[in-house]
């Protein structure tokens, strides 16, 4: 069996097919209830996305979109709206 193809520099990486371009993995941490802290919820409803540039008070990262999704959390009934900022050079995905 052939082995595929591995690139460790950003310049292999880009000529590799899309196919074969090594996954990376981020580590997010999801949402949780401010009232009970669980990270159940109902989907996304009433999505907005709006052009708004500043910089993250968490990370000090430049956004230059937010993006803000209601849901509901399944363990006590709690509404909430969870943000997301799109920082620079990232796409969108609401």
């Amino acid at each position: 069996m052939a082995r595929k193809k591995s690139a460790t520099n950003p310049a292999e990486v880009a000529s590799l097919e899309r196919s074969d371009a090594p996954r990376i993995a981020n580590d997010v941490v999801p949402s949780s209830c401010k009232m009970c802290g669980s990270t159940e919820r109902t989907e996304y409803s009433n999505t907005r996305q709006v052009e708004l540039s500043g910089t993250c008070q968490v990370t000090g990262r430049v956004f230059t979109q937010v993006i803000w999704r209601d849901c509901t959390c399944l363990e006590c009934g709690q509404k909430r709206c969870d943000r997301t900022p799109v920082f620079e050079g990232e796409t969108a995905a609401a």
